[in-house]
């Protein structure tokens, strides 16, 4: 409706600018409250990774550009070091790589049928538009309302079983359909997402919490570039092998595919929550106060 009294694009650019101003407000109340309570990464910390990150700086010579052996490290030695220093980051990874797999394979199948099922560009694009908004309306409630009130009757690691069960579940009846229907497809991909949005993001952040500047620094780095990326480009170049070797698998095997994944995130998931530390070990703001005053001192 709103398109009827202004431009596409100046709507879009109006969304955009509006985002990106609660975004900066918001990341300045974050620093704000991290400054607040002493948890804001120190200077010391940030002066040694500078350091470290002046070793990988390559050295110039008439030749070109050359690199001491000892001193290239690559994503993957910082992967390899990292991980066997810190197994919970391992499972981390192990988990976002199986979700991010599952996730691409559920979005391809709600693709291939609406596709089939919508043949018109725009119904399929109001179509979308209504599933997202609804999705992000429930994330944000979960977030903002429920999940709180949660978080006080039970420990956030309990999330980590319940989320890949109830998409388990829906795996499972969606692949003993011979023919899945729309809904029911985007019933599953949609509560990935709000699993995703609302519990996924919070809990995994819990992990980084006990862990050494270092740590949860290169942690990030390593899960996001490398978890993610490898999660959805792995599954995208699996299914182009089964579809050349075999041919096209269908809804249902889609499906199938689909459940063993959510098999296996669920099974790193229960392994990752067994080595969460309860909230109450966790690091809470006023440790943080009293270990950032503890640090001034000195």
């Amino acid at each position: 409706r709103l398109v009827n009294y202004t431009s596409l694009p100046l709507l879009f650019a109006l969304g955009t600018a509006s985002s990106m101003l609660i975004s900066i407000i918001c990341a300045e109340a974050a620093y704000e409250t991290a400054d607040t309570y002493g948890f804001a990464p120190q200077k010391e910390a940030k002066q040694n990774l500078k350091e470290n990150k002046l070793l990988t700086i390559p050295n110039v010579s008439s030749k070109g550009y050359l690199m001491n052996s000892k001193q290239k490290q690559n994503m993957m030695d910082k992967a390899f070091h990292l991980f066997q220093r810190v197994p919970a980051l391992k499972l981390l990874c192990c988990e976002v790589i199986s979700f991010s797999s599952l996730s691409t394979l559920m979005s391809v199948s709600l693709l291939t049928k609406m596709k089939s099922s919508m043949p018109d560009d725009s119904i399929r694009a109001a179509f979308s538009s209504t599933c997202w908004f609804y999705t992000n309306a429930v994330s944000g409630c979960l977030q903002f309302f429920i999940l709180p009130v949660f978080f006080k009757l039970a420990e956030p690691r309990v999330i980590w079983s319940i989320m890949p069960t109830i998409i388990f579940a829906i795996s499972a009846y969606q692949s003993l359909q011979i023919d899945p229907g729309l809904r029911l497809l985007s019933i599953a991909f949609y509560l990935s997402k709000v699993v995703d949005y609302a519990l996924r993001g919070v809990i995994s952040e819990m992990v980084y919490m006990p862990l050494d500047f270092e740590s949860r620094y290169l942690g990030k780095e390593v899960i996001g570039v490398f978890g993610n990326r490898l999660g959805k480009s792995g599954i995208s170049l699996t299914l182009s092998l089964i579809t050349s070797t075999f041919g096209n698998l269908g809804l249902q095997g889609l499906s199938r595919l689909s459940t063993v994944l959510s098999v296996l995130w669920m099974y790193y998931a229960v392994r990752l929550s067994s080595v969460v530390p309860p909230i109450n070990n966790s690091i809470s703001p006023t440790s943080c106060a009293n270990e950032g005053d503890i640090r001034k001192k000195k």
